[in-house]
């Protein structure tokens, strides 16, 4: 599944090891490059929802792709 994604992964993080950033309302995670991983707190939601409606079981779920806001890593 990897080898058919548009873009390169690079980690595989789930959302427990990224940080909550309360002010911003977005969970990041810090790239080696120095930048950094930004997943809104809607998309998580709406990942969630899309999993409840199509019946994915408890630790099951899907991914999202996200990339670095200062790299193509």
């Amino acid at each position: 599944q990897e080898l058919k994604q548009d873009w390169p992964v690079d980690c595989t993080v789930c959302l427990d090891d990224m940080t909550w950033d309360q002010d911003e309302c977005v969970y990041t995670y810090s790239c080696r490059c120095g930048g950094g991983f930004i997943v809104s707190e809607e998309e998580t939601q709406r990942r969630q929802q899309d999993d409840e409606q199509e019946g994915t079981e408890e630790g099951e779920h899907r991914g999202v792709v996200v990339c670095c806001d200062t790299c193509s890593l």
